[in-house]
């Protein structure tokens, strides 16, 4: 599998490929998400008091799905949002290129979800919100071989679950427990399962 950086060639040579674009579109991105209390949250952070996972945290409470142009706006989101930006994106500038959003739940730890892409009929796998594996990676045979990539990244060893999601149709007021529930968590698999919200609520 090889690994293509922006400082060498990301699959053609041109600056003007829609690839190549993207990438230096996106640099200024940092991970984080603008929070419903109408503040720039970097990290995850506890919040005082409040022990349990879900509860206790700042992305529980503060984060809603960002549409692109929010993205773009604050020059941040999480991987949810910059996945979401650069499928609009492309589809926007370049809608000749097929375009697929994956999610995984990697047991006992968190979620992700990132972009691949077709060239050539071959998937290669775009990532930007993992800051220290940013880059275009493949080829890839499968979508799945894409999921055991960012599984080996994790280095987790207990197992997890993907979902091809394909287009995310964003739209307002997406939080974080109606993103998980969209997305299939299986809260069960996780070491805070005792505290966990009732997915049926």
């Amino acid at each position: 599998m090889n690994k293509y950086h922006l400082t060498n060639q990301i699959l053609h040579e041109s600056k003007d490929d829609p690839i190549n674009k993207l990438m230096k579109l996106m640099s200024p991105i940092g991970w984080g998400w603008y929070g419903t209390d109408r503040k720039i949250h970097r990290e995850v952070t506890d919040i005082e008091g409040r022990e349990e996972y879900q509860d206790g945290n700042n992305w529980w409470h503060t984060y809603n799905v960002m549409s692109p142009q929010e993205v773009w706006k604050h020059k941040i989101g999480t991987c949810i949002d910059q996945s979401i930006f650069q499928q609009h994106w492309l589809r926007e500038n370049a809608p000749e290129i097929e375009t697929t959003l994956l999610w995984i739940q990697q047991y006992h730890t968190s979620d992700h979800m990132w972009m691949t892409f077709k060239r050539d009929n071959k998937i290669y796998y775009f990532e930007h919100a993992w800051g220290d594996r940013r880059g275009i990676y493949g080829p890839f045979r499968t979508l799945e071989d894409t999921v055991k990539q960012v599984y080996k990244w994790g280095d987790i060893q207990k197992g997890y679950q993907w979902k091809k999601v394909g287009t995310f149709k964003w739209k307002p007021n997406i939080n974080s427990q109606k993103y998980l529930k969209m997305m299939g968590y299986d809260y069960s698999k996780e070491e805070w399962e005792d505290d966990a919200p009732d997915n049926n609520e």
